[in-house]
């Protein structure tokens, strides 16, 4: 029914966010593997995860208030 939709959202904005997690770690990793270990740096790929987390996020959280 429609509680299970909403379970599959829930589930598939958790995943979305481990996954930004893991993706913010390893870029930060990379960069510092590249000798980019700046402040600077660890806020252009914190913005860049947190973009893709919210443009991969949104389409649930629409469908939700669509609901």
């Amino acid at each position: 029914g429609l509680g299970d939709v909403y379970k599959r959202q829930l589930f598939y904005l958790g995943g979305v966010l481990l996954i930004g997690l893991h993706l913010q770690h390893s870029l930060t990793n990379v960069l510092q593997t590249l000798g980019k270990t700046s402040k600077q740096f660890y806020w252009i790929s914190t913005s860049i995860v947190v973009l893709l987390v919210v443009g991969f996020a949104i389409v649930p959280i629409l469908a939700y208030w669509k609901a």
